[in-house]
């Protein structure tokens, strides 16, 4: 069972991300996104290079000393 945390003024989310995520109309205009859900969506649809991004991932660890 995954457990989610909710964003929140305690973990360090702005007021006006807040609005945003809730969809309140007055904090749209600070952002480029349509919306949190819209934005979700549209990332849902792109495909990835995984097998190049685990490459280029796997090499910047062993540049860096990490397992």
């Amino acid at each position: 069972m995954i457990e989610l945390v909710a964003p929140s003024k305690e973990l360090g989310y702005s007021n006006i991300f807040l609005d945003f995520l809730a969809d309140i109309g007055s904090a749209r205009h600070f952002y480029l996104a349509p919306g949190v859900v819209k934005v979700a969506h549209e990332l849902d649809q792109l495909e990835f290079d995984r097998k190049w991004i685990v490459q280029t991932l796997r090499r910047q660890n062993e540049a860096l000393g990490a397992p």
